[in-house]
């Protein structure tokens, strides 16, 4: 369990709210102008607080995790499990649509049949928790297959009609501008920075360039480490 009076608990509250008209569950992307500011940790906190309000209620929170190259989610709930539950899955994360994630040139079986794009990404469950989170499976690429990040509308839509809430952990843009394909399908978009970084203008041209591509960014979280954050949210 995590403490209910967690700083982040008002943050997930400020997020959450209003509802959507069409009652569907809100995707949120995290994301940060630099690395190593705490953006994974942001993310799976508010995905765990989530999981722990939605439980009760017989609902899951996803936490996808769109820094496919690290995919820190996953290894931190496998180092975890004695704390959050053994892992359940990988179980199928594209729900009948097209992903997040192109694999080119498309994988072929034995038949000469395109593989599913469900080969390569999987969700999984952790314990008890209600929390569902995404892994890509580097291990199905072979030699010559590249990945790419797209815009998927239609995905990101049948996770809201899957989930009460949808975390999007996002690779901050000075590794690569991924978080572009999200944020204007997100319902708001956080950005987590260092307490010495929360003043500079890049947090402001960040908030700019998200309002630019159609998205609505909600403010920042100041990230203080384990256990503290402030929230700046509009």
């Amino acid at each position: 369990m995590i403490d209910a009076n967690h700083p982040l608990q008002s943050v997930l509250a400020s997020l959450c709210a209003p509802q959507r008209g069409d009652g569907r569950a809100p995707v949120i992307a995290v994301t940060a102008t630099d690395t190593g500011v705490g953006t994974s940790y942001v993310a799976r906190m508010l995905s765990l607080l989530a999981a722990q309000h939605y439980a009760p209620y017989g609902q899951r929170v996803a936490l996808v995790d769109m820094d496919i190259s690290k995919q820190s989610q996953m290894l931190f709930f496998n180092e975890a499990a004695a704390q959050y539950g053994d892992i359940q899955g990988p179980f199928d994360a594209t729900f009948g649509e097209d992903p997040y994630w192109q694999v080119s040139p498309d994988g072929m079986d034995e038949f000469g049949r395109r593989k599913s794009a469900a080969l390569y990404g999987g969700l999984n469950l952790v314990g008890q928790t209600g929390l569902a989170v995404t892994e890509f499976r580097w291990s199905e690429i072979k030699d010559g297959q590249s990945v790419h990040i797209r815009a998927a509308r239609n995905y990101w839509h049948a996770l809201r009609d899957q989930f009460a809430l949808v975390i999007v952990d996002t690779p901050a843009f000075d590794r690569a501008d991924t978080a572009l394909t999200v944020i204007p399908e997100a319902d708001k978009t956080v950005i987590v920075c260092a307490p010495d970084t929360a003043g500079l203008p890049s947090q402001r041209e960040l908030s700019n360039k998200i309002e630019a591509e159609q998205g609505r960014c909600a403010g920042l979280v100041v990230n203080e480490g384990p256990a503290r954050a402030q929230s700046q949210l509009a």
